[in-house]
């Protein structure tokens, strides 16, 4: 139940020195205070359904009922009597029973009644005021707007004459141009008024008074003449020749808007706590009017603006009295677009204008909307449109009930989905084909991966076995015939692994999966590294090889070493690779340079064979060469520039060439790089392979393939291993439970139980020593990305096929000693 301006009432209601009840028009007592309750000896649940003759004496009741008719018809504005009321024990008790009218927001109309026992001693000057009070509310509840300042300066008189004061004021703070002023005074006679000069001053001067005020707290003084005479306080309330002054904090949701005040120039007034108690509430009262006024005022500029956009709304909105349907107002637009008129519309009732389904709702949400829903309306001429209808209803001023519609016309944006589903369906036919076409694609880019892994795993595991026993054979005696051969056979397995890298290469660029580290690396180091891996080519060529060093500060910079490397080494190999006699020189240079980067230039020039100006474009595409016959006399599958241009150009660089038949060629590329700051050179922990730090250790390799583990085998043994071989997983899983091993080296594809698979089993052995015995993978697949999967799985590291016997002598040393330092 909501009552108009109730927040009024809420000031008063908990007043544990005041019964209130709500009576409705038939008696019933619809709302009562927790006094009115103790004062009687019920409860809620008792008085639930309790009528006001339930509480009155029978006789009271009989002379009462009449009054009561009176004021609820509103012939009455209000009534104080004497009254006696029955406790629930049956003592008969008397009070003071004021009743008012009041409405619901609805327009339902009730009587607040206020009851306050009768005490026999006399009534106390606290009491009267909370009894002028009482008055004052009802005033106040349901005052008109034009009304409310007479009103309120009305109030200010009657507690200022009842609590003899020379003025009471209303003061409203303006907290963001810290400024305050007086909006409502009343004066004593005789007393001059002080309003005019009481406009926009600095909330400065009575800080401490709005200090307290924005805590909630009341600011009392008893005596002017007591405050240091050079404050700005006594400055502004001395020349007024205040004697005594109280201020209690008008407050709405937490925010202080202002306060009340009451002024003693002609006396000494001494207030008690009680009185202060009943001017808060007095503030309360006011600060709620003060609310409703404003609100009121809002409410007002609501409709002004809502009028405004009502009329101009390119959207059709209509209003209907609810209960009967009957159109009441329709802007211009609707008028507009159905071809009615104002006058014709309100003849007609809502369903006047129902096509193919009902206008008026069929329910509402909670806050009394509707909607959208898609309907049919008539147009004047007979055809129809199609609508978004919703809306919401309200209570009117009366307390009638309306019915607000927006009606947007969507008979156009119909039309078009009409058209858009049509066009839809046509393509429904091409979209499914497009679907598989894509996934056909999809399903083509990956047997493309698999068949990449599966060749790297099967052109690597043999070659692990070719390059495995060619180097088990070199450390024997051998003729130089036998060595000859054997260096071929060696020879030719490395080029074979170029190239097979070389696929790999491109198809992870070509794929996206290409990734590109950022570490710090020695800029110097990797050219002196091109040198000393091709300066072998060059001499067996008998051309001048050089590569020029860097003019740099500091060599160290952050980009990825390996790639940069690839790079130089794919270009250079073919500047040696193509030229017969001369020379092929190598130099760098920094191009730009900032706080935090740098960029540098590189070229790669050659005194060889040189490339046709039609051919200069096709050198960088795949598999592609200069001239057919450059496979047969050099070697090679034509990738190598195809993949250092994708390598420079996924970097950000450039890479290009200038070159002429017969007269040599200049490739030149740039890259940028971070510049590394602070650099702390890494200790360097591989040397010389020490055999003795791994005599009498216990490694299990697990190896399908037989070649492959004799050749590791035979390696690890030579450096004095003990080696358990096992031919499949599931072997491999039985040993590891079996046999306590310092190292496992896990071949990846295996019969019965994969290396993957193997791994998460050993992981979850019971004995946790050797569930935790270091895994190294032995894997032929070269596809980027694995190595992850590998750790993943519980692996601690990996070593690719065919391996240098340095770098898995090196792993075993560094995952024994981890080992070793963990235990101890």
């Amino acid at each position: 139940m909501k009552l108009s301006g109730d927040a009024l009432l809420d000031a008063l209601f908990d007043n544990p020195g005041i019964g209130i009840a709500l009576i409705s028009k038939n008696g019933c007592l619809k709302r009562c205070n927790p006094s009115l309750y103790r004062m009687l000896g019920y409860n809620p649940l008792e008085l639930q359904h309790a009528k006001l003759e339930d509480i009155l004496l029978k006789d009271d009741f009989a002379n009462y009922s009449s009054r009561l008719e009176s004021i609820m018809a509103g012939k009455e504005d209000s009534s104080e009597v004497e009254k006696r009321v029955v406790r629930k024990d049956g003592q008969v008790l008397w009070v003071q029973f004021k009743t008012s009218l009041v409405h619901t927001t609805e327009g339902e109309p009730l009587a607040v009644a206020f009851m306050k026992e009768m005490a026999t001693q006399p009534i106390s000057r606290s009491h009267k005021l909370q009894r002028l009070l009482i008055k004052l509310a009802t005033q106040l509840v349901n005052i008109p707007l034009e009304q409310l300042n007479d009103t309120m300066h009305r109030v200010l008189s009657e507690v200022g004459s009842f609590a003899d004061v020379d003025r009471a004021y209303v003061f409203k703070y303006d907290f963001e141009a810290q400024t305050f002023s007086n909006i409502h005074e009343w004066c004593a006679p005789g007393i001059s008024p002080e309003i005019e000069t009481m406009q926009q001053l600095p909330i400065e001067i009575i800080s401490d008074i709005a200090r307290a005020h924005q805590a909630g707290v009341s600011f009392h003084i008893p005596r002017v003449s007591e405050l240091p005479q050079h404050s700005d306080l006594y400055k502004l309330l001395a020349p007024q020749q205040i004697k005594t002054l109280i201020t209690v904090p008008m407050f709405t949701d937490g925010r202080c808007l202002g306060f009340i005040g009451f002024d003693s120039v002609a006396r000494i007034r001494e207030w008690k706590e009680d009185e202060i108690g009943l001017l808060t509430i007095l503030a309360e009262l006011l600060t709620n009017a003060e609310n409703r006024r404003l609100s009121e005022l809002a409410l007002q500029e609501n409709v002004e603006r809502f009028k405004g956009l009502f009329d101009l709304s390119p959207v059709g909105i209509v209003l209907n009295d609810f209960e009967t349907g009957r159109f009441v107002e329709a802007n211009q637009a609707f008028l507009l677009n159905t071809g009615y008129t104002l006058d014709e519309l309100q003849h007609m009732i809502l369903e006047d204008l129902e096509c193919s389904s009902r206008l008026f709702p069929d329910s509402f949400t909670a806050d009394g909307t509707f909607g959208p829903d898609e309907k049919e309306i008539f147009n004047r001429d007979g055809s129809y449109r199609q609508v978004l209808q919703s809306g919401m209803q309200f209570y009117d001023k009366d307390g009638r009930r309306m019915l607000w519609s927006i009606l947007q016309d969507i008979s156009e944006i119909k039309a078009y989905h009409l058209q858009l589903e049509t066009a839809l369906a046509l393509n429904t036919k091409t979209n499914e084909k497009l679907k598989i076409a894509i996934d056909n694609a999809e399903q083509a880019n990956k047997a493309k991966e698999n068949f990449l892994a599966n060749m790297s795993h099967e052109i690597r595991t043999p070659m692990n076995g070719i390059m495995g026993i060619s180097k088990l054979l070199s450390k024997t005696c051998l003729t130089p015939q036998q060595q000859n051969y054997l260096s071929t056979i060696r020879h030719s397995a490395k080029n074979l692994l170029v190239i097979i890298n070389d696929i790999l290469d491109l198809a992870k660029i070509k794929s996206g999966k290409l990734e590109f580290e950022q570490i710090p690396f020695d800029i110097q180091e990797s050219l002196k590294t091109t040198y000393r891996t091709l300066s072998y080519k060059a001499e067996e060529k008998g051309i001048d090889f050089k590569i020029h060093p860097l003019a740099i500060d500091n060599p160290v910079i952050v980009g990825d070493p390996y790639r940069l490397n690839q790079i130089l080494l794919n270009l250079t190999s073919n500047a040696i690779k193509f030229t017969a006699k001369g020379s092929v020189t190598v130099t760098s240079e920094i191009t730009r340079e900032t706080v935090d980067s740098i960029t540098l230039s590189f070229t790669v020039a050659d005194t060889g064979i040189g490339i046709a100006e039609d051919k200069l474009e096709k050198i960088f595409e795949g598999f592609t060469q200069a001239y057919s016959s450059t496979t047969r006399k050099h070697g090679g599958t034509g990738l190598g520039l195809s993949i250092s241009k994708h390598l420079v150009e996924l970097q950000n660089g450039t890479l290009g060439v200038k070159s002429e038949a017969g007269k040599g060629s200049k490739f030149y590329f740039e890259l940028s790089f971070s510049k590394m700051h602070s650099y702390t050179e890494p200790k360097q922990v591989e040397g010389d392979m020490d055999f003795s730090l791994l005599n009498k250790r216990r490694v299990l390799l697990a190896e399908d393939n037989e070649i492959n583990s004799f050749v590791a085998k035979t390696v690890m043994e030579g450096w004095g291993l003990v080696v358990d071989t096992a031919f499949n997983g599931l072997e491999a899983v039985g040993l590891a439970k079996e046999n306590q091993y310092d190292v496992i080296l896990m071949d990846i594809q295996m019969p019965e139980l994969s290396g993957l698979d193997a791994t998460q089993q050993i992981r979850l052995l019971e004995d946790d020593r050797k569930a935790r015995t270091p895994i190294i993978a032995l894997t032929a697949n070269a596809i980027k990305g694995d190595d992850k999967k590998y750790l993943q799985a519980g692996m601690d590291d990996y070593v690719s096929k065919p391996f240098e016997e340095e770098v898995l002598f090196h792993k075993i040393i560094r995952l024994v000693n981890k080992v070793c330092e963990g235990v101890n």
